[in-house]
């Protein structure tokens, strides 16, 4: 039986390299044999920042997740980088096959573990940070596995032609006053260019507002509406969606840096309550030895682990539209998570 409660590191070749990533169960997973063998939690894939480190990422996540029920996957860059088409590093410069290599982490991840072997057909979430963010947001398009929610924070991909091609659950982050990767966009002939080369050859900047747009219409969205969020921040809510979708930016009285969002981000409560939301509207994780019975209503392992994630999603008064998958709580709590002394928050 696996180890929970504490990161674990997994070696893998991809491309030619040795890679690693790093996974976490949470500690009901490890409660007895027979549960763990027939366990099924959903996965949060957690991707760091330009210059960041991989378990300083998950660490953001951790306290939330083991109480929802959720397993995380930290996969590590190779030199704390990622290769998408706007940033960053030597990822980007040699056009490592980055997403391949996630996939490759969540498959290897799911043979090697019991309770995650069922959630690649239903139970796969991502959050990202900075480049991170830029990856998160480009998985629908660029993954061979299927991704139920998204949640970028301080990055997104520019190009359109790369969102999802069906709607999909979008919940961003973004600082309003965002010097690293700017809330008005990355792009050539900006007065204050974004950090690490984020956008250069870019013609035109292109807005978070915008990108935001994008997703009301791919996910089907009628109109929107404006609420208080986690942190002190706004949130724009789409209305009438066939997937939930928000925005929820951080204005300058909220303190809100790129910086800071590297060792404690405010709105990790509210991303994994909506992944959690979305697991417990969505029927997953049904036990594997009670098919066809309702998970909440007992029947195992997996009925407890989704009873205990539905329970979690419904802990704070809820921000959405009410589309039925889908909710974030109001407000939040000031950060938790320690800055651990000897990391580093990244760039990019």
């Amino acid at each position: 039986m696996a180890a929970c409660e504490r990161p674990v590191r997994v070696n893998l070749t991809h491309g030619g390299y040795a890679r690693h990533y790093y996974y976490r169960l949470p500690r009901r997973a490890c409660t007895d044999p027979a549960a763990y063998l027939d366990e099924a939690l959903p996965l949060l894939l957690t991707v760091h920042c330009y210059g960041g480190d991989a378990l300083q990422e998950m660490d953001k996540y951790i306290q939330d997740a083991e109480v929802a029920g959720f397993a995380l996957l930290a996969p590590v860059g190779m030199w704390k980088s990622w290769n998408t088409p706007s940033c960053c590093g030597q990822a980007l410069a040699r056009k490592l096959d980055d997403f391949g290599f996630i996939d490759a982490a969540v498959q290897h991840a799911a043979y090697l573990l019991p309770p995650l072997r069922r959630t690649l057909s239903n139970s796969l979430f991502a959050t990202g940070f900075s480049n991170g963010g830029f990856v998160t947001s480009l998985l629908p398009s660029r993954s061979r596995l299927t991704w139920r929610g998204l949640a970028p924070a301080a990055g997104h991909d520019y190009d359109s032609a790369l969102l999802a091609a069906r709607p999909t659950p979008i919940l961003a982050h973004h600082c309003q006053e965002d010097h690293q990767v700017r809330f008005e966009g990355c792009c050539d002939g900006l007065t204050r260019p974004c950090c690490c080369g984020i956008g250069m050859g870019r013609a035109q900047c292109v807005s978070h507002r915008s990108i935001h747009a994008r997703w009301l219409s791919v996910n089907r969205c009628t109109g929107t509406r404006s609420q208080a969020g986690p942190g002190g921040s706004v949130c724009d809510v789409g209305v009438g969606c066939a997937a939930n979708t928000s925005l929820c930016v951080y204005p300058p009285a909220t303190g809100c840096t790129h910086l800071a969002w590297g060792y404690e981000f405010p709105g990790a409560s509210s991303v994994v309550r909506f992944f959690a939301s979305e697991v417990c509207a969505g029927g997953g994780l049904a036990p594997v030895n009670a098919l066809g019975s309702d998970p909440a209503a007992g029947g195992g392992a997996a009925g407890s682990s989704r009873a205990a994630t539905c329970a979690f999603a419904r802990q704070a008064a809820l921000l959405w539209d009410g589309v039925g998958n889908t909710s974030l709580p109001v407000g939040g709590a000031a950060p938790r998570h320690r800055k651990p002394a000897a990391r580093t928050a990244g760039k990019g």
